[in-house]
């Protein structure tokens, strides 16, 4: 099952898995481009702000690793939707393609 969250400021839906929604719930929530959205949360320690990108937290990514969304939708962040790769360039397994609102987005 999934649980859909609003991201403050641009309103975009984005789904979690019910393991990690508890979790998430406890954060605001935003949005980078409209056409490239991620949902990320900001962490302010000692005056410094730090962004963390919801798929990264959710993968536990390092540094060196790249999230990729199997059905090409960022704004889902069920676990079955994400994975690492190591690779910064296109995965063979992964076309481009254009949704209908001409945005390019990844097909697993």
């Amino acid at each position: 099952m999934a649980m859909a969250f609003k991201t403050r400021v641009t309103d975009r839906l984005f789904v979690v898995d019910d393991c990690d929604a508890e979790w998430v719930a406890q954060y605001k929530w935003y949005s980078t481009s409209q056409w490239h959205p991620h949902p990320f949360t900001v962490e302010r320690h000692k005056g410094k702000k730090k962004k963390h990108r919801l798929a990264r937290v959710i993968t536990q990514a390092k540094p060196d690793e790249f999230v990729r969304y199997r059905n090409g939708n960022r704004l889902d962040c069920r676990r079955e939707n994400l994975w690492l790769s190591r690779s910064k360039g296109s995965d063979p397994d992964v076309l481009p393609r254009k949704d209908p609102m001409g945005d390019t987005w990844m097909q697993w």
